[in-house]
């Protein structure tokens, strides 16, 4: 998927709740996913493209946050901190942390926005849209995190070595399970959703504490979405979406790069 030869990476895949519309981010760019293929979405910041390398998520009606890695060959910013649309992904602008940060994970509830470097362990919260940060220490690195949508201070957060979650937005954590690398999707209280892996996918009612297995999913699992309790949404390794539209328990194919 990657021209240049690297690893394919897939960043965020993301539903617009204003339109339906899926995108999806990865290190060769930002994609509109369709049944029948796939439309390059254009993301500018000024003059500069930054359509590589995103990771965001969706706020409203073509509102977003995100952060990205588009390198000084694309942006005149290696790293963008935290950017923000209001669009549909199409243009971009800068709200902090311009060339400092760059967050691989972003979530959202309330008021309350996290965001989780890629390389520490570090999560950056604010009660402000982002214009100012707080910092929380996290287990490891995080590889996706996920907040409450009805309690902000209820996060589940996943690594190398396996799951964790805090009730105190990052102020104390506690291990969750064993699996590492798992993606996560939360879009409701009391349903969370997660796909290991081995292709495992569980549902959590009651925030990460205990799990149930529901399906199975081919491929290995690098972003995953969900519209509601029966709507997900999962990108492959290769850039490869599936959907399941009955709460993860079956998937077929849904756009092939």
């Amino acid at each position: 998927m990657d021209s240049a030869g690297a690893a394919p990476f897939v960043g965020s895949l993301e539903v617009d709740p204003g339109d339906g519309s899926l995108l999806l981010a990865t290190n060769r760019g930002l994609y509109r996913v369709r049944q029948d293929g796939m439309e390059p979405v254009r993301a500018r910041m000024g003059r500069n493209d930054v359509a590589k390398g995103l990771a965001f998520r969706f706020t409203g009606p073509g509102e977003a946050v995100g952060s990205g890695h588009p390198g000084s060959e694309r942006s005149r910013w290696a790293v963008l901190g935290l950017v923000r649309t209001e669009d549909g992904g199409r243009t971009w602008r800068s709200v902090s942390r311009l060339g400092a940060s760059d967050f691989h994970a972003v979530a959202v509830s309330g008021g309350t926005l996290a965001a989780a470097e890629g390389n520490e362990a570090t999560v950056f919260v604010s009660r402000d849209g982002g214009g100012t940060f707080e910092t929380r220490s996290a287990p490891l690195a995080l590889t996706d995190l996920e907040l409450d949508p009805e309690d902000p201070e209820r996060w589940v957060a996943t690594a190398e070595t396996g799951v964790h979650r805090t009730t105190d937005g990052g102020t104390s954590w506690r291990p969750a399970d064993a699996a590492g690398g798992a993606r996560l999707a939360w879009p409701a209280s009391d349903a969370l959703f997660r796909t290991d892996l081995d292709g495992r996918v569980s549902r959590s009612s009651d925030g990460g504490l205990t799990w149930e297995d529901v399906g199975r999913v081919d491929g290995e699992t690098q972003a995953l979405a969900a519209v509601d309790e029966e709507t997900l949404y999962a990108a492959d390794l290769e850039g490869v979406v599936r959907v399941s539209r009955d709460g993860g328990r079956s998937w077929s194919e849904f756009a092939r790069p």
